[in-house]
């Protein structure tokens, strides 16, 4: 399941839903403590760059900043999307990994 399907709010499994709740309050109890560690999270399989995602490319990929991910690694399907592929890491050079 890849970060922006996370972020979407998956609502066809509640017991997805529920774990997702939880692992985020989890995270946001020690962000709120301000803990002296790093943790870096990485989103190592999303296809941001298709079709699926032109109504809210932008917006899920902030809320997923939001929420301290700070690298989307972007493989790809086919020939077809490599321009896509392109255009969305140099629109965020410092987020998105070929």
């Amino acid at each position: 399941m890849s970060v922006a399907n996370f972020l979407r709010g998956i609502r066809s499994n509640p017991l997805f839903s529920r774990k997702c709740r939880k692992e985020l309050k989890f995270f946001g109890k020690y962000r709120q403590q301000n803990l002296s560690f790093v943790t870096m999270l990485i989103d190592t399989h999303t296809h941001l760059y298709s079709e699926a995602f032109d109504d809210d490319r932008d917006e899920m990929i902030q809320r997923a900043l939001g929420l301290d991910i700070t690298k989307f690694v972007v493989p790809a399907i086919d020939s077809h999307y490599t321009k896509a592929m392109y255009d969305l890491e140099k629109a965020y050079p410092k987020t998105c990994t070929l």
